[in-house]
């Protein structure tokens, strides 16, 4: 005998759904916030067998509900969210008649530039 259960595909609208993300350095990683979360809305829609469908059917309200009242939250959980990205990578010591110098990259910046992303930085022997 199969497993019977609520099973419901869920979507948001609008789809997709853009968010506005701010970069900057934090450390040594570019840091991505998320700032421009849009309001949305969740629609659920019952899937599975004939038995999921029927009990998806009786659990209709409560899933309703809950695919208004949970959106809001997930905006609030997601506006202002902070993670890094990826690391900045340490330039590699250069050999120079054997010799071994290392680069280091001070004042590091991330601006715009022509609609690009640009990262500046003053290298220095060390």
């Amino acid at each position: 005998m199969a497993d019977i259960g609520i099973s419901y595909d869920a979507s948001v609208a609008p789809a997709p759904l853009r968010v506005r993300v701010r970069l900057s350095l934090s450390g040594t990683a570019i840091r991505a916030t998320l700032e421009g979360v849009p309001p949305f809305v969740a629609a659920l829609r019952p899937v599975g067998n004939v038995g999921e469908l029927i009990l998806s059917g009786v659990a209709w309200p409560v899933a309703q509900t809950l695919a208004v009242l949970l959106p809001p939250v997930g905006h609030r959980l997601l506006q202002g969210q902070s993670f890094d990205l990826l690391p900045l990578p340490a330039p590699p010591p250069l050999h120079v008649k054997g010799h071994s110098l290392t680069l280091v990259l001070d004042g590091p910046s991330l601006s715009s530039r022509g609609g690009m992303l640009s990262f500046t930085a003053t290298p220095r022997l060390a």
